[in-house]
């Protein structure tokens, strides 16, 4: 015989402010499908496909936070890392150049001395440090009228080849003014989404379970148990599940001045009345 008290706080617990860590949100949301009751009423099933549609828009955000970009930055860094390093390479020859063979040693020597006082040390930094130092060197360039003179002493091509390497990598980089659009939503903001959806799911299924009809509430745990090991708790004295981990950016920072609303903040669907907002606790009074 199932123990009442252990099965309604089971219910609150579900149906209550557990969120998730936003890699386990289209687990959790196949989980849930995969054990969803098969005679789920019309509200019941809205609910659930709420859920489905909230993971796939937490799967959209971490796709373009991590899509695969860091293979093109690597990629696109080191063609310009190739690139300054073929152009201080050619001026490097040509600075080494004995006078009695010709003159340009000195004009050569010059322009390394002005263009590159460090080498290549800067070709050791990440892409962001890169390509900053790729616009002060383009920016010291034209500040120095040095473009002419290199463009004479070297091929032009060497130039052109950084100058395009510089663009690719700006592309990836998103900072070439030709960048998709960005997502009107935070990553913490649909992950709350996709919480709030979840608990709405479980209050769907709880609205009319009659706690003295041992399947219906057997098949009721059994349909949410998988929100047992992959939620994260965030109610005040609550543990986490032991195994979750939740990711930079999966939920909001907490100042302690504002209200505890584990839904989205500005979201004028979802009342601040802890009565019919279980994501809403009223800042308590000093």
């Amino acid at each position: 015989m199932l123990n009442v008290y252990k099965v309604a706080a089971k219910i609150g617990s579900y149906t209550s402010s557990s969120r998730f860590a936003s890699r386990h949100a289209r687990t959790v949301a196949d989980l849930l499908l995969a054990r969803a009751p098969k005679n789920l009423d019309p509200a019941q099933q809205k609910a659930l496909d709420l859920v489905q549609k909230r993971a796939a828009a937490v799967d959209l955000i971490r796709r373009e936070r991590h899509a695969a970009v860091a293979p093109r930055v690597r990629a696109q860094r080191q063609e310009l890392i190739n690139t300054w390093s073929a152009l201080h390479a050619s001026l490097s020859a040509l600075a080494s150049i004995p006078p009695d063979v010709g003159n340009q040693a000195v004009d050569a020597s010059e322009v390394l001395s002005r263009l590159f006082p460090n080498g290549l040390d800067f070709i050791s930094g990440d892409a962001a440090a890169l390509w900053s130092d790729t616009q002060l060197l383009f920016a010291r360039m034209e500040e120095d009228e040095l473009e002419p003179r290199i463009r004479v002493l070297v091929t032009p091509a060497l130039l052109d080849a950084v100058r395009a390497a510089r663009g690719r990598l700006g592309t990836v980089l998103g900072i070439d003014g030709d960048t998709k659009p960005i997502a009107g939503r935070t990553l913490a903001e649909v992950n709350a989404l996709f919480a709030y959806a979840v608990a709405n799911y479980a209050r769907s299924l709880a609205i009319n379970l009659d706690l003295d009809d041992e399947p219906a509430v057997r098949a009721f745990l059994g349909a949410l148990q998988p929100l047992d090991t992959l939620r994260v708790d965030t109610r005040p004295g609550s543990k986490p599940s032991p195994e979750v981990e939740p990711e930079e950016g999966d939920f909001e920072e907490d100042d302690g001045t504002d209200p505890i609303v584990a839904g989205p903040l500005n979201d004028p669907t979802l009342p601040q009345d802890p009565e019919v907002n279980p994501f809403y606790h009223p800042p308590t009074e000093a």
